[in-house]
Order: structure tokens, then C-alpha cells, then sequence
């Protein structure tokens, strides 16, 4: 399905990557923390992963990785 989330009450700033039934990353955003900006997949994702931002570049994550589930 094609999932939205938002930064309201959330005050670190994060990174969320949109994940695949089979564990592939599909996108990474940024959020910006306290924002109501709504941060949207354009592809259908079955998982959504929130993290500290700077956790994907810092450990070399990017689109297109596999993670195991």
C-alpha cells in the first residue's frame, strides 16, 4: 500500500526508509522534526522503517538494499 506519515510531536529529526514485502528498500526521506509536511511513498511498501536521521548515509544504506526480516 502507499503509506504517509508526518513529524507532528516528534522533536529529533528522522529518517524513513519505505521497504518492500521482500525486505527491498525502496525510498529514503529525511523529516524534518515537528513538521506537518506529509512524507509520502510513491510505490506500494509493506514496511516503513523510522531511524535518527543520518543513520542510512552514516551506515551506507541506500535504495535498492536488501534488508533481512
Amino acid at each position: 500500500q502507499l503509506m504517509s506519515f508526518w513529524m507532528k510531536n516528534t522533536f529529533i529529526p528522522l529518517s524513513i526508509a519505505f521497504i518492500s514485502k521482500n525486505g527491498s528498500i525502496l525510498e529514503i526521506y529525511d523529516m524534518q522534526k515537528q513538521s506537518i509536511k506529509a512524507i509520502h511513498s510513491t510505490r506500494s511498501a509493506r514496511y516503513a522503517l523510522e531511524v535518527p536521521q543520518g543513520y542510512f548515509k552514516l551506515n551506507k544504506i541506500e535504495v535498492g538494499n536488501t534488508i533481512q526480516l
